[in-house]
């Protein structure tokens, strides 16, 4: 089961840092760092949508993360 947990969180972290790369660094547009604001008005909609469809991607992952781990920790407690 350990190494079951290992690729999990392997997994689940890859997926969760690449989706954060992606957001804030490869789809960062030029002259603009940190969170867009209302330059997001400005921008081209094809940007933006590729930032929200990781950003999106991102959450999934991370609720993924968090689901397994309650589902974890329930199994283990009842277990004992």
């Amino acid at each position: 089961m350990k190494a079951l947990d290992y690729i999990v969180w392997i997994t689940f972290g890859t997926a969760l840092a690449y989706c954060l790369f992606q957001v804030f660094i490869t789809w960062q547009p030029p002259g603009l760092e940190g969170p867009l604001f209302f330059s997001a008005n400005h921008l081209d909609p094809q940007i933006i949508i590729v930032r929200r469809l990781y950003a999106i991607e991102g959450w999934v992952c991370g609720s993924g993360l968090i689901i397994y781990l309650a589902i974890r920790s329930l199994a283990k407690g009842n277990s004992k």
